[in-house]
This record gives C-alpha cells, sequence and structure tokens, in this order.
C-alpha cells in the first residue's frame, strides 16, 4: 500500500486507481463496480467517508457510505453503477469518488469515467407482464393488451437490425419490412399475445424471450423478456355489454367505452365469492375478511389475513355482509349456501366494503394483473383505507374523486370496480344529469335507437308494473326481490304478462328491483354512498333520482351491479377493440406536431413513441395498426 495523506491508505497501482466500465446502452457494463479497500495506519481509531459525485454512482448500495476504524483495521467499500445507467445515451461521462479521512479532513479522490457505446438501443429494459384467464381450453382477454419498445439507432450512420428468437405465442408487429434504422431513428415495435397458441402449451406461466440484434456492429444485441400469467376463474366471467362512447354519443356524457352488467350481482354469483374468499384467508382474494361461522356474518378483519371462527371478535364492528338481512344466502355445514329458489335474484345484505371486495375478488379471479384491481383494503379500523386507487386517504375522506383521478381510473384499470355517477360534480344529492364520467346514468337513461335520454332504465317514459317491480306494481313478488331480468315481455308463471325492459344497450333492472350501490360519495363529505335505481318497496323514481345510503350498514333493498373499463390498444380511441375511421378522426383532433405537447390527456392513445406529441412518426404507425371496423 502507498499511502496518501497518512493515516488512512488506499491501494493504488495499474488498475487499481480509477473505475473505468464500458458497455452498450442498456449494460452490461464490464467492469460492473470496484472494490477499494481502505486502511487505518494510524495507532488510534478513524473515522472516514465516502462520496460520489453523480447520481448514477452508489457507495455501497447509497449515495454515502461512513463508519469508523480501528488502529490497523481495514474495510472494503464498493463503488458500482446505479440503475440510472441502463437508460442513460451513448457517450462518455464522468464521475469523482472522494474519500475522507475525518479527523484532518484530508481528501483523496478516484475518477470514473463510464463510455456507452453507440449502436442500438432498445427501450424500455422492463418485461412485459401479460395476465390471462384460462377457462375450458380457452384464453381471455389479455392484459396489458400490448406492450411498446422502441429502437433507436444512436450511430452516426444507418444500421440494420433483426427481431428473432421468439416463440409462436409471442408476437411482434409494427416493424417496417426494411429493417434499417437511419441516424438517430427510432421504430415502435409492438409485443401482443396469441391467445390460441398460448392456450395450446398447457402452462399456466409460460416466459420466453424476444432477441434484437445489431446486425451491423453487434453493439447493443439485447433481449426482451415475456412472461403470460394464466388464471383459471372458479366461476364464469359475469354477462355484460359494451357502453360506447363515440359510436353511441350521449350529449355530454361519457366518450370512453365501458363493459357493465347485464343485471345485478345474484346470490349464486355472491355465495361463490364468499365460499372460495373463505378457502383462501392467506392470500389477495380472502385478504382483510372475518367470517363468523356461527351468524354467517363476514366483518373487515383487523389484520390482513382472513379469518374465520364464531362469534368473530368483539373488535370488528363494520360488516362486509350481514347474512339475516340477505335472507336467503345462510352459512350452513361450513359453506355459504343459496335458497335454491333465490339463486338469480340480486344479491342484497352486502355493504359498500363487501361490495367493492368483490370486485377486486372477480378482477383476481378473472385473471388480470394485480395492478388493475381498482381499490385499496385496509383493515376495520382505516376505513379510509378503503377507497378507489386513484384518490389519497384525506381526499377520499373529505370528499370524492375529481375528474384528473376518474381519468387515470378509466384508462389504466382495466378490473372490475362499481360504476361511478357525477358525484364529484353534483351539487343537487337528489338528481342528476349526464357528465362527462356518469356512467350509471348513460347505461340507464340513454336510448341509443331514440338518441335521447329517457326517464327510465328501459327505454321509455312510461312506467307501468309489468315493466319494473316496485312497491304494489302487482308482481308474484310483490314487496320482494324478483329475479335478475324478469321483465323480459314473457308472461310469467302464467299469470303475470311482462314487458320488455331490456334498454336498447340490452340492460336489465336499471329501474326497479333493488337500488344499486356506485362507488362514489353521496353529497360529500360524509359516510353515505350513491345509490340509483328504485327499490321493491318505493314508487316508480326516475333514473335521474339520486340516493345514498350508509357505507357500513347493510340493506335488504340495495345491491349492486359491477363495471369495467377495457384498457383500450394505441390507436382505438373509443376503445371498442377496432381501429377504424372514428379512431382516426380522433388521431386528428389530437395531431399538435413535432415538439408541441398534447394538453388532452386522452390523447396518450395516439403517442405510439411516447414523446407527448402527436407528429407524423405517431401518424405512421397509425396507418400500420388500423383494421377497420
Amino acid at each position: 500500500n502507498v499511502t496518501i495523506g497518512a493515516p488512512l491508505a488506499i491501494p493504488t497501482g495499474d488498475g487499481l486507481d480509477d473505475f473505468d466500465p464500458i458497455g452498450p446502452f442498456g449494460g452490461p457494463f464490464v467492469p460492473a463496480d470496484k472494490t477499494y479497500t481502505l486502511t487505518n495506519l494510524a495507532a488510534f481509531a478513524l473515522d472516514w467517508i465516502v462520496t460520489v459525485d453523480q447520481s448514477w454512482l452508489t457507495v455501497d448500495g447509497s449515495d454515502t457510505s461512513d463508519g469508523q476504524l480501528d488502529a490497523g483495521d481495514s474495510v472494503a467499500v464498493s463503488v458500482a453503477l446505479s440503475d440510472e445507467t441502463l437508460g442513460m445515451s451513448g457517450g462518455e461521462y464522468t464521475g469523482l469518488i472522494t474519500f475522507t479521512e475525518l479527523h484532518t479532513g484530508f481528501e483523496q479522490t478516484r475518477n470514473v469515467t463510464l463510455n456507452i457505446n453507440q449502436g442500438l438501443a432498445v427501450t424500455p429494459l422492463d418485461t412485459y407482464f401479460a395476465y390471462a384467464s384460462l377457462q375450458d381450453g380457452m384464453v381471455g382477454e389479455v392484459i396489458p393488451h400490448q406492450f411498446v419498445y422502441q429502437l433507436t439507432n444512436l450511430d452516426a450512420e444507418s444500421i440494420t437490425y433483426d427481431v428473432l428468437d421468439y416463440p409462436s405465442w409471442i408476437l411482434v408487429d409494427g416493424l417496417p419490412d426494411e429493417q434499417e434504422l437511419g441516424a438517430g431513428e427510432s421504430v415502435a415495435m409492438f409485443v401482443t399475445i396469441d391467445p390460441t397458441a398460448a392456450a395450446a402449451l398447457g402452462e399456466d406461466n409460460p416466459v420466453d424471450t424476444i432477441t434484437i440484434l445489431n446486425s451491423s456492429s453487434g453493439v447493443g444485441d439485447t433481449t426482451r423478456t415475456v412472461s403470460l400469467t394464466l388464471v383459471e376463474p372458479v366461476f364464469d366471467s359475469p354477462t355484460t355489454v359494451a357502453v360506447s362512447g363515440l359510436e353511441d354519443p350521449q350529449p355530454n356524457g361519457p366518450t370512453y367505452r365501458f363493459e357493465i352488467g347485464v343485471t345485478e350481482v345474484t346470490n349464486e354469483q355472491f355465495a361463490v365469492f364468499l365460499n372460495d374468499a373463505r378457502d383462501n384467508p392467506d392470500n389477495e382474494r380472502g385478504a382483510f375478511m372475518y367470517h363468523d361461522t356461527d351468524s354467517g356474518d363476514v366483518y373487515i378483519n383487523d389484520a390482513e389475513s382472513g379469518e374465520s371462527g364464531e362469534t368473530g371478535s368483539d373488535d370488528l364492528i363494520t360488516k362486509m355482509f350481514d347474512s339475516s338481512t340477505s335472507a336467503w344466502i345462510t352459512f350452513v355445514d361450513d359453506s355459504y349456501v343459496v335458497d335454491p329458489d333465490f339463486e338469480d335474484h340480486p344479491a342484497v345484505g352486502m355493504t359498500w366494503y363487501g361490495a367493492v371486495k368483490y370486485c377486486n375478488w372477480l378482477t383476481i379471479d378473472q385473471g388480470f394483473p394485480p395492478a388493475h384491481r381498482c381499490y385499496l383494503e385496509s383493515t376495520f379500523d382505516d376505513l379510509t383505507g378503503w377507497r378507489p386507487a386513484t384518490i389519497s386517504a384525506d381526499d377520499w375522506a373529505d370528499g370524492d374523486l375529481n375528474d384528473a383521478e376518474r381519468l387515470v381510473l378509466v384508462t389504466d384499470y382495466a378490473g372490475y370496480r362499481l360504476p361511478m355517477d357525477d358525484g364529484a360534480n353534483n351539487p343537487d344529492p337528489l338528481t342528476d344529469a349526464a357528465d362527462d364520467y356518469n356512467e350509471w346514468y348513460k347505461a340507464a337513461a340513454w336510448n341509443t335507437e331514440a338518441d335521447q335520454n329517457t326517464l327510465y332504465g328501459f327505454g321509455r317514459d312510461v312506467i307501468t308494473g309489468a315493466d319494473a317491480n316496485y312497491i304494489a306494481s302487482g308482481d308474484p313478488f310483490d314487496d320482494a326481490t324478483t329475479p335478475v331480468a324478469y321483465y323480459d315481455g314473457s308472461n310469467q308463471g302464467g299469470s303475470f304478462q311482462t314487458n320488455d325492459t331490456d334498454n336498447s344497450f340490452g340492460l336489465h333492472d336499471m329501474s326497479g328491483n333493488v337500488l344499486e350501490m356506485l362507488q362514489g360519495r353521496h353529497n360529500p363529505p360524509g359516510l353515505l354512498v350513491t345509490t340509483r335505481s328504485t327499490s321493491y318497496i318505493q314508487g316508480s323514481q326516475q333514473v335521474s333520482a339520486r340516493s345514498g345510503t350508509f357505507a357500513g350498514s347493510p340493506s335488504p333493498t340495495v345491491g349492486f351491479r359491477v363495471l369495467r373499463a377495457p384498457v383500450p390498444l394505441l390507436g382505438d380511441g373509443d376503445g371498442d377493440g377496432d381501429i377504424d375511421l372514428l379512431d382516426m378522426g380522433a388521431f386528428q383532433i389530437c395531431f399538435t406536431g413535432p415538439d408541441e405537447p398534447f394538453a388532452d390527456p386522452t390523447c396518450s392513445i395516439f403517442d405510439f413513441d411516447a414523446d407527448t406529441d402527436i407528429d407524423l412518426v405517431d401518424f405512421a404507425q397509425m396507418q400500420d395498426v388500423i383494421t377497420g371496423p
């Protein structure tokens, strides 16, 4: 050792002084780290600290490292590259490592020179994690639908590249026939999953790679990983219908596509959820649930894990489900069972917390990624922890989602949730109108055939006892629920003639039978959540009427239906699964030209190269992916 500013010594000599990693864009870099040994040559203890001056460097995993050395002792300090270097462009970068002996303040330094070779850059570095359901040998909707990688030429001259060595269940699209990139040019590579080929694999979690080669020089040769997780649901996916935005425009209403349950969730469906959640106490399916095996009630638990037991804990006071209120779902012989005569009646007796837990459970069961669950969950003593995923606890305690938070929920979360109305923008708690995010009102009121809103949820402005289940409507179940979709135009039991009351979207019971819990607050702040429709013990309310129920209080007249907003493909502006002239028209509205950021966040669906503008580069990609209606 050569002592530099004794008594703290650092080895020097050939290869010991400086740290000079080199490698292509995205790594790997050689060497990836360098170790320096500090030795105390004094007869007493010394304090020391090592720092770096660049964020792309780390010392023992942090930006500094320090300690104390006894006389004659040594310590190894590792200087390494941080993950920031993986996204840095080609070129030379310099940094400095400073070793300071704190007794005298004497400093010693070592230089760092990082060279990132020019060549082919592929971003991002992330794995494409895809999820889907697998049922009866069929793969369902894959989420995310696609993953986009950007291939960029960092060289001063043109290069050629190849994309190869990927299996048949991985599809690569969007690349030009001539795989050549000019200096500084980029191209988008779209990666998707072939559901048929994936199902034929017979695997639960196939994982493979795509190889991207710089055929000109080999600089930047890399791979990207694709992982598909297949989940086998415990029950069939709920029957939903699509409510389109651009194809079925409601004045002032939602312009995006969403899918909503044809009917309310039934007793049979809710019992499947309760039983599966109880069978899975140690994972997300049954988390935060306490099942009282004496009463059949379900409480929000005081721990993340699910539990079961007789009578429960005195501390557990907030219910998810109340068996006596439901009446038709009871706990018998260690499972939840439904009275056979009421399996197809709307489920009641759950609280708002039970409804959102059902939505999260259904999202998991149908194979959606964890990041697409629409609600956060918590223990019984943190009820604001139960809230939509896009709002803070403080804001949820005081009110409802604002439009920016609603937009993120619509565009980034494909899982199941409760419908929204315009609670955040509505000063009147008792009535309603069309709004950008008023999903329930559009589904209930808008008549696509007449191009107008109607007063009742079956597409007409007049209601009779043959149209819906409300108080004294005359049906055989008067003052109780009817089966869902009971009013279908048939003569029920040969004694009660119904009118056909599915609306122009194909939805049943948007007026009558039970009140439906929605996602948002009713007249916030407060503990009430919004309910819509009419119950069997109320008069024939119009679909514009709003009411509320306490989030933690079960009711025999309140149920719910589920909704989801599919995350659209890039270019699919109306989210209807195709890219056609309607989408091209929306693209033209969003077009900004180069280096002009778009102001409307919904225009991000057309930003193929993720550079915050909509320009001719994006237009070229739009032409590549257009399918027609």
